[in-house]
């Protein structure tokens, strides 16, 4: 029995990580991006339920910075996760300084105009506040599928369509109303009629194999 997974048409094609080889490592040096880095490490383990160990074998962080913004200053982070033949691409970011002039997220009790500790770094991530974001990676050692081709074998057959083209691995966000397991996802995308602009996507859970296949627009128009 397929379980419905709700993910926007677009979404499926747009929101995924094809690139199936390590990028370089361009990391931020100065103790203030560090200090952050730290962090970031310490809630993402806490968050997945996550070993040191499987980090260090999974979890290939390859860029980060401190960006100045309207709002104050966030840590963006991007990272690669790779479990068996599967490489994903993510990226986490959150708020470090909150400008003392800025007013959004009132019931927020952190500091504002100075930077932010990791208790308070954890309050804003549980807000979603200020763009803030990270993904949740279920720390699993081996995927259902021996193989990419065989993924898409599986997605093609229940999709009953075998022009469904593969577009990249995803995560699924927590939301607000929405709790992800942790899985990684294969997306696809195919035409079904271009004249009459239908065409399809789908989503399969590496794991346990659930799948949903949608049918929709090729294009938005506006």
């Amino acid at each position: 029995m397929n379980k419905k997974i709700i993910i926007p048409l677009l979404t499926l094609l747009l929101s995924g990580c094809s690139k199936e080889n390590f990028e370089k490592k361009d990391l931020c040096e100065s103790p203030l991006c560090q200090q952050y880095y730290n962090a970031w490490k310490n809630i993402f383990l806490h968050r997945n339920v996550m070993t040191e160990s499987y980090f260090t074998n999974h979890i290939f962080p390859y860029r980060t910075e401190i960006q100045t913004w309207n709002s104050g200053e966030s840590f963006n982070i991007s990272y690669q996760v790779n479990i068996d033949w599967m490489l994903c691409n993510l990226h986490d970011q959150f708020i470090v300084r909150i400008d003392s002039s800025e007013t959004t997220f009132p019931a927020l009790t952190v500091t504002r105009g100075n930077y932010l500790s990791e208790e308070e770094i954890n309050q804003v991530l549980f807000a979603f506040a200020f763009n803030s974001s990270m993904n949740v990676i279920a720390p699993i050692e081996q995927l259902k599928y021996a193989s990419k081709r065989d993924a898409l074998k599986e997605m093609r057959d229940r999709a009953g369509n075998s022009r469904l083209k593969f577009t990249g691995y995803r995560y699924l966000d927590n939301g607000p109303l929405f709790i992800s397991n942790g899985h990684p996802y294969m997306n696809g995308y195919g035409t079904l009629n271009k004249n009459e602009n239908r065409c399809i996507y789908g989503a399969i859970d590496l794991v346990t194999g659930d799948c949903e296949i949608n049918e929709g627009v090729c294009v938005i128009i506006d």
